[in-house]
């Protein structure tokens, strides 16, 4: 990340942090530092209140956790996978989750690294031994009846017995999955949850791959010198 964008990130925070809500200055930051559109989304998407970010951190569990039963929200985890399968920036946010710069997000069809996303979530859990997990997928979304067709299909779903629930609003379904861990970095999700959350799209990644993530936070770190 350049200079720009560093200090485009304190800023951003800064105002935040007095309590400005991000819809009214993204484009006045980033017009300032002169940042692209997807820099923006990256900016909007990463900074987040530190009274947030200890609320988020204190439910994410790392790996060793005891994880079972599980439940993913479908479409944010694979996104966030098939944007790095195709090269859009994937970045952690202040709160500690990994997330994505797609401006389309749930937007599956005619994806090329659609089947692969889902076959790389299926073969990390099958090796992490975690089986039965639970995929939520919103319904509303168009390409949900063959999403679900592929999760079960896949080559690896003989070794976790997937399921899968199209539902109305995957938000609030999951929001009440107390038992349970909930796989998910949409924050209106996790913070109002009282179960844990674990970053399956982050763990599938570094588990398979050696990426290199921007941390957003770190970044907001470098000004303060």
């Amino acid at each position: 990340m350049n200079k720009n964008f560093i200090q485009a990130v304190a800023d951003y925070s800064y105002l935040s942090e007095q309590g400005y809500h991000p819809r009214g200055f993204i484009d006045m930051v980033g017009n300032r530092y002169q940042l692209s559109e997807q820099e923006k989304t990256i900016l909007y998407r990463g900074v987040v209140l530190s009274s947030q970010c200890n609320s988020r951190k204190q439910k994410i569990i790392t790996p060793e956790k005891k994880l079972s039963p599980i439940f993913i929200d479908g479409f944010n985890v694979i996104t966030t996978i098939t944007s790095y399968l195709l090269g859009i920036p994937v970045f952690i946010a202040m709160d500690g989750l990994l997330r994505d710069a797609a401006n389309k997000r749930g937007e599956l069809d005619n994806n090329p690294k659609l089947v692969e996303a889902i076959d790389l979530i299926l073969k990390y859990l099958s090796e992490r031994n975690l089986q039965h997990p639970l995929f939520y997928l919103d319904q509303q979304v168009k390409f949900s009846d063959e999403t679900a067709h592929l999760i079960m299909q896949s080559s690896f779903a003989n070794f976790v017995f997937p399921e899968c629930k199209q539902s109305q609003n995957v938000d609030d379904e999951l929001i009440r999955m107390a038992d349970s861990t909930v796989c998910s970095s949409d924050s209106g999700i996790i913070d109002k949850t009282q179960a844990p959350v674990f970053d399956l799209a982050q763990h599938v990644l570094k588990y398979f791959f050696t990426p290199n993530f921007v941390d957003i936070g770190s970044l907001n770190d470098i000004t303060e010198f």
